[in-house]
């Protein structure tokens, strides 16, 4: 199943990819994780989902 956006996950309204950056002890490295939502935008906006 694909909605609009191209997300090939059953249910998924929204996909969000959050990137993080860590720096210890002189290193810095990144990750990058991504969170599918059933719930279509106008039912959760960024700010709610960013808890």
């Amino acid at each position: 199943m694909h909605t609009p956006g191209g997300i090939t996950f059953p249910h998924a309204e929204q996909a969000i990819r959050t990137t993080r950056t860590h720096t210890t002890s002189g290193k810095t490295s990144r990750e990058t994780v991504y969170l599918t939502v059933s719930l279509p935008a106008d039912q959760a906006q960024p700010a709610d989902l960013q808890d």
